[in-house]
């Protein structure tokens, strides 16, 4: 999850950059009330290096949360099992 003052510019960066797409969420801060968009990138472990950079270049004081997802579906992902 990424939270920037530029939330624009590094999504189009590592849209361009990663040919990975974003989910844009809206958010509002806690401290300020002011709204903000959150924006959410699934990627593997391999990957990370390359969007943290890009934010970095853009925002160096962007929030950047990496979580450990233990499976993604859907559409260029892993295939929905019917049970």
């Amino acid at each position: 999850m990424i939270i920037s003052n530029s939330p624009e510019r590094v999504l189009e960066n590592i849209t361009i950059k990663m040919s990975r797409g974003l989910t844009v969420l809206d958010g509002r801060g806690g401290y300020t009330g002011q709204n903000k968009d959150v924006l959410y990138i699934v990627i593997n472990k391999q990957e990370i290096v390359q969007p943290k950079t890009i934010i970095q270049e853009i925002d160096q004081n962007a929030y950047v949360t990496v979580h450990i997802v233990h499976e993604m579906m859907g559409k260029g992902y892993k295939a929905y099992k019917t049970f």
